[in-house]
């Protein structure tokens, strides 16, 4: 073997790899300077480049656009580098590298080190030069989803009336095959606000994707809207043609993978819309034109696509759909229409469309019937007719013409669901026919003052003749899913049939307490049911026992059960089987109520437990019962004003830790609580939620924990004022009771108040309080009332004036302190309490030390433009209730009612600087009632010009100036 060889390969190898390495370990040491020169200046070269990326950033910002994330990244790595050379320069290694006057070992080691860390740094920064991004690469333009401003709702209140409407279009704009909808209605009524409400709701829900609001008005500047809709897809139309830039917005539309909604708002009349460049090549030739929201509806708008039309507050409107002698066979005006929706249209008398699906009519008083038989027979497709709170309605379907006075059945062949309610002159559904045929009827709800032989019981054996009815209960019951009925009807009719279909039922005017335990009906699949008892109905007596009962009864498998206004003392948990099989229960209004039983009962299955209104609640559960709530996962208690502690220790061994695990529940809300200090008061109670995500807290003044022992709550990091609004997120302090502590010392859950009962703990807590006021307002507060409470000298203080954003009634009764309700101070005349302007409604009552409602004339700084109602009775020390200032903005005024106030010398006190009284005051008053004033000398100061009030009867003007003791009108 040739050693030699072998040996001669192997140290050639160490020989070259020493050579190589261990010269450039000597390069380091001879090239030191060199190489910390080289890092000087490629550092400034990096320093160069991350100026102009920085300037690039800035002009990019300017711009509204996005800074890429390469370029962030890249600017980090910079600043990062930049530190480390930084302290390279500065190190005290250079002064001993550049001299020999140590020791020659360390002077070599010190050069060695320095001079290869600045080579690899020089590298370093020479990666980071190269990798510079270059000028299309800094920024880019974000994709715009909708023109915030313009969609900006602040102070919006959502009220019953606008949620139905809501609700509605909502539904029409998540159906996909829907390409329009139109919502009509007078000036004023609220329609852009409620637009822009609907915009952000959709927008929220991802249901679209881009959401652009684009004023209209009465002369639209096409291109101003154009640029309005390109500016939210990212298109430039500068400098283009009228159709140039049509063109371009419209194939941008085509070319959109997003979901548009367009919201075309203030539009007063026809609008091209392929003018304006918005595609509309798939719908008919006439559709191109979408036009009017002021003027009459049947005259200017003919939307052969609309699908859903939604109409609610238009006070003057007497018709929906008019022709000539308003027949159904004259005009279709709108062919595709499916679905009306109706709501609070005093004057409307008639309305009809066919190849109607659903209609929905609601608290239109002069409406007599929904549509003449003739339509009635024409509507095929016909699924839901609700009706309710209409006062004048005699018939559903009237029969006016001779031909349609038959007795041949109507036939509804699709319809679903019938709602009838709070009809009291109703006297038939269809004159002349008997009975009326739906095969397909799954709900139906008669309740509240709807007088009609609703089911064909049985034929009258005597003379063989069917009584009038609207049903056929034999046909009809064994098809129902859902039923809500008066009790009294149930109890006769209902034990006759079988309802094997029936998931839900609901029994209005319940007259006994015993159902559950003797459940008469034969319903096997029942899911739910739920009962509400009449106001004044006193508690019964069980009439047998419960073991009797339970063997005459017909098993339930019970799901969910709601009681109303029940009267119910005990829920008898243990002795009803059922009820511990609930999976949700709510009670509302059972003011007898106390707690939900004894501590033995368990609630294994409960998941959806709700109270609200339960006034004589104290505490909710015992802590064992809590604790068999392994599936609970939402809980909610509001305005149970009397509510102490959810869970309380009654059962509990002393000295003995409960440990209690709601292992499933996910939300609990406790709102109007004004009695309850904590969840649970007891120190042996330890809880935990590892599901908690969603805690909301309101108006509970006196909540500073939320228990003795520190609560696990694993997932739980915020507290809400109002669920889904990120503006009543409190800031988490780490753990619940700390964070509600906050809560409580910055009453931050007051700022969602709507309604709000002084008492005096939130008067010392709030009124006394100026510097809270300045973080905080009362910006949703519509309601406030003060009984008997101790408010000091002004009921409402100088430094709440300005905090009240939506404040619509006030009513102060029996506050003997009281002596001005509006407190006035120089600040107020610096910045105006714009949230008094829309009080409408002003109660005073027992006010025996009221001595004005202005502590000094507000000057315009207080106005009461929308003042509706004012009632003033039993303030025996008040001499005037309006100075002049104010009494020139009470142009809506239409109640004026002053009683009992000896003292009371004038209406508006004369102005104290000489000027002139106003003029045309009350300019919309129906009712005045000046009563027991025996100190009135002047209803109002009047000056030469004539002073009248048009709406009330002419009597009025000769009482306004002679002294009166006891006058009505």
């Amino acid at each position: 073997m040739d050693w030699s060889g072998l040996f001669g390969k192997a140290t050639e190898g160490v020989i070259d790899f020493v050579w190589k390495h261990g010269l450039q370990q000597v390069t380091y040491i001879i090239h030191y300077k060199q190489n910390v020169l080289e890092l000087k200046d490629s550092a400034r070269d990096l320093r160069f480049e991350k100026e102009r990326i920085n300037h690039q950033c800035d002009e990019a910002l300017k711009n509204l656009n996005n800074i890429e994330g390469k370029v962030i990244e890249w600017v980090r790595k910079v600043g990062q580098i930049e530190t480390i050379v930084e302290e390279f320069e500065n190190g005290d290694g250079h002064k001993r590298a550049q001299s020999l006057s140590c020791n020659i070992l360390s002077y070599l080691l010190n050069r060695h080190r320095l001079g290869r860390q600045a080579k690899k740094m020089e590298v370093d920064v020479r990666k980071l030069i190269d990798e510079c991004p270059n000028l299309d690469e800094v920024s880019y333009r974000e994709d715009i989803t909708s023109n915030d401003a313009t969609l900006s709702n602040y102070g919006f209140i959502e009220f019953s009336s606008t949620k139905s409407t809501m609700e509605k279009v909502i539904a029409q704009l998540e159906d996909s095959t829907v390409r329009m909808v139109g919502l009509y209605g007078p000036g004023g009524v609220g329609k852009s606000t409620l637009v822009k409400e609907i915009a952000r709701k959709v927008k929220d829900n991802k249901v679209y994707d881009v959401a652009v609001r684009v004023k209209i008005t009465a002369n639209p500047n096409l291109q101003n809207v154009q640029e309005e809709i390109a500016y939210v897809l990212g298109l430039r139309l500068e400098r283009e043609g009228e159709n140039v830039r049509a063109d371009c917005l419209r194939r941008s539309l085509k070319k959109e993978k997003r979901n548009i909604l367009l919201i075309l708002d203030d539009l007063w009349d026809k609008l091209d819309l392929n003018k304006l460049g918005i595609p509309v090549e798939d719908y008919d030739d006439d559709d191109d034109d979408f036009g009017n929201g002021n003027k009459d509806l049947n005259h200017q708008i003919s939307l052969k696509k609309l699908k859903s039309l939604v109409i609610s507050e238009c006070l003057n409107m007497e018709k929906i759909f008019e022709t000539e002698e308003n027949s159904a066979d004259k005009v279709c005006v709108f062919p595709k229409l499916e679905e009306i929706h109706l709501s609070k249209m005093n004057r409307l008398t008639d309305i009809w469309q066919t190849e109607l699906r659903a209609i929905d009519v609601c608290d239109c008083d002069e409406l007599i019937n929904l549509f003449p038989a003739s339509v009635a027979e024409d509507v095929p497709k016909l699924e839901r007719i609700s009706t309710l709170y209409c006062e004048k309605m005699v018939e559903i379907v009237t029969s006016q013409d001779a031909s349609y006075a038959n007795n041949d059945p109507l036939v509804f062949p699709e319809l679903t669901c019938v709602r009838l309610e709070w009809l009291p002159n109703i006297k038939r559904f269809c004159k002349g026919k008997h009975l009326i045929k739906c095969p397909k009827l799954k709900q139906f709800s008669i309740h509240k003052r709807v007088k009609l032989n609703t089911f064909l019981k049985e034929i009258n054996e005597t003379t063989n003749k069917e009584e009038k009815c609207v049903f056929s209960a034999e046909e009809v019951l064994p098809n129902l899913e859902y039923m809500e009925i008066d009790f009294n009807e149930a109890q006769e009719l209902l034990p006759k049939y079988q309802m094997q279909r029936l998931k839900e039922l609901s029994l209005m005017s319940a007259q006994s307490l015993n159902l559950l335990y003797q459940f008469p009906y034969s319903m096997p699949n029942l899911e739910k049911l739920t009962m509400t008892y009449p106001y004044f109905l006193e508690e019964l007596e069980r009439r047998a026992n419960f073991a009797q009962q339970e063997k005459i009864g017909i098993p339930l498998q019970l799901k969910e059960l709601v009681l109303v206004l029940s009267k119910i003392k005990d829920l008898n948990f243990g002795r009803v089987p059922v009820l511990q099989r609930l999976e949700l229960l709510s009670l509302k209004h059972c003011n007898n109520l106390n707690n939900l039983g004894p501590p033995s009962v368990s609630l294994t299955y409960l998941t959806h437990l709700e109270l609200k209104y339960c006034k004589g609640l104290r505490n909710l559960m015992a802590s064992s019962t809590a604790q068999s709530m392994v599936q609970l996962k939402t809980m909610k208690i509001i305005n149970c004003p009397e509510v102490e502690q959810i869970v309380s220790n009654e059962g509990n061994e002393k000295g003995k830790v409960m440990k209690i695990v709601f292992s499933k529940l996910i939300s609990i809300e406790l709102v109007r609580l004004n009695y309850m200090r904590s969840f649970c008061g007891d120190n042996e109670c330890e809880f935990e939620f590892p599901s908690l995500e969603i805690l909301i807290v309101r108006e509970c003044p006196k909540m500073k924990k939320f228990s003795e022992r520190r609560s696990i709550t694993q997932k739980l990091k915020n507290v809400f004022g109002v669920e889904g609004d990120e503006k009543s997120r409190c800031q988490w302090e780490g753990d619940l009771n700390a964070t509600l502590q906050k809560v409580f010392n910055d009453k931050v859950s007051f700022a969602y108040t709507e309604d709000l009962r002084l008492d005096n703990d939130i008067i010392e807590q709030l009124w006394r309080d100026t510097d809270w006021v300045h973080q905080n307002s009362f910006r949703s507060l519509r309601r406030l009332n003060a009984w008997g409470c101790d408010t000091g000298e002004h009921v409402i203080p100088s430094h709440l004036l300005s905090c009240f954003h939506n404040f619509e009634e006030l009513e102060v009764v029996d506050c003997k302190a009281a002596r001005f309700l509006f407190g006035i101070n120089d600040e107020n005349r610096v910045r105006k309490g714009s949230g008094i302007f829309r009080l409408k409604s002003l109660s005073l009552s027992k006010l025996s030390n009221l001595k004005d409602v202005w502590e000094k004339d507000p000057e315009g700084i207080i106005g009461l433009q929308l003042l509706k109602e004012i009632r003033v009775e039993e303030c025996g020390r008040l001499q005037s209730l309006f100075p002049a200032s104010v009494a020139k903005d009470l142009t809506r005024l239409q109640v004026l009612q002053v009683t009992k106030c000896e003292e009371l010398t004038e209406i508006f006190r004369k102005d104290e600087k000489g000027g002139e009284g106003p003029t045309q005051v009350f300019p919309r008053l129906t009712t005045l009632k000046l009563e027991k004033l025996p100190g009135l000398e002047y209803s109002i100061h009047r000056s030469k010009q004539q002073f009248y009030v048009p709406t009330i009867y002419p009597l009025l003007y000769a009482f306004m100036e002679r002294k009166q003791k006891d006058l009505e009108l």
